[in-house]
């Protein structure tokens, strides 16, 4: 006759396994083996409240065992096996120590300041404000008169799965703006120094400062002026480098526009504290899905491919490389401003192969 499961037939994961921290990826126990001298049981479903998915969040879980029939025990289900706890994992915030702004009601985000919060940010200044004042939640601190010192404490509230913490920083007061500069490398096919280059605050998004840029008359722009290195040959391409300055703490958009039938190009940029590097950007020729600086049946070839669902170039490379190939097969756009690519590219661009009239006409 067979017998009939329980716990004490098994050897349970050790004690250290019930008691673990959250670490935002799932957390399994053992699964529990005949002890010796045993044999013939079923497979052992280990149940997490009554659910076969190892539970990710903290807090505590019942643990069960279903076990099916074997050769010598029956199957048996919900055999409690103890209780597994998450316990809470200490804080991920990475909070700066210090921020700058000028005087006389200029404000700086202290929110940006800080990333990998998950509980909810409080704000508030510690001793003397000298007529300065910060939001208690969005952490916009807006400076007073007088250059000065100020400490802003900020706490994080627990969350789910983490602790709280506090920390202070330090907003500096300066007499007059703090600015860094905001720049990096841009590539094309030519040597043309040609390109232009344009800064735009939070306040314009990305595709309202591609609007912009391409209009003929930029109205929405700051100011700023670029600095553009001598271009040099780099890997079959043209680069230089570009920088913006006087620039202050902000989050920013760079267009990137260049005559010859080239993709305008929207990069985002952060200066937190210290000059920032956007990194390099590669501007590509509308219609040359397979970047090799020129267009030809090879990108018609590889836009049908892509339309059929087959395997092609656009498979191919960084995210940020599919998002330009997208945009250099997406021809109809400059005209029509759809944004999917068609049959309708495919023929725009043989078009242009041919020295037909297209869409190309409508780029400089």
């Amino acid at each position: 006759m067979k017998a009939t499961p329980t716990v004490a037939f098994f050897d349970m994961p050790d004690a250290t396994e019930y008691n673990r921290t959250y670490s935002g990826n799932p957390v399994t126990l053992s699964v529990p083996t005949l002890r010796n001298g045993y044999t013939g049981a079923g497979e052992v479903t280990v149940k997490y409240n009554g659910s076969a998915q190892a539970p990710v969040n903290a807090g505590s879980y019942a643990i069960t065992l279903d076990v099916a029939e074997g050769q010598n025990f029956n199957a048996a289900s919900g055999l409690p096996a103890g209780t597994l706890v998450i316990g809470k994992a200490p804080s991920a915030a990475v909070i700066a120590t210090s921020a700058a702004v000028a005087k006389g009601g200029n404000t700086v985000s202290l929110m940006n300041k800080i990333s990998g919060a998950e509980g909810t940010l409080s704000f508030a200044i510690t001793g003397a404000a000298n007529g300065c004042a910060v939001d208690p939640s969005t952490g916009v601190f807006t400076s007073g008169d007088t250059a000065c010192t100020v400490t802003v404490r900020v706490t994080e509230a627990e969350s789910a799965n983490r602790f709280g913490r506090t920390a202070n920083i330090i907003v500096e007061v300066s007499e007059t703006a703090v600015t860094f500069e905001a720049g990096g490398t841009v590539t094309s096919w030519d040597a043309l120094a040609n390109e232009t280059y344009l800064i735009y605050d939070s306040s314009v998004t990305s595709s309202a400062a591609i609007a912009d840029a391409t209009s003929g008359s930029p109205s929405q722009n700051m100011a700023n002026v670029p600095d553009v290195g001598s271009p040099s040959s780099v890997g079959g391409r043209i680069s230089e480098a570009v920088d913006f300055s006087d620039v202050p703490d902000g989050d920013y958009t760079v267009t990137i526009t260049k005559p010859g039938k080239y993709v305008p190009k929207a990069v985002e940029v952060t200066v937190d504290g210290g000059d920032a590097d956007f990194g390099t950007v590669n501007l590509w020729l509308y219609g040359d899905v397979t970047n090799d600086g020129q267009v030809t049946s090879a990108d018609v070839m590889a836009v049908k491919r892509h339309i059929a669902g087959l395997n092609s170039v656009f498979d191919a490379g960084t995210d940020q490389d599919k998002a330009d190939r997208e945009a250099a097969a997406n021809i109809t756009a400059v005209t029509t401003g759809d944004d999917e690519i068609t049959s309708a590219d495919v023929m725009q661009i043989n078009r242009y192969i041919a020295g037909l009239g297209s869409a190309f006409d409508a780029i400089e």
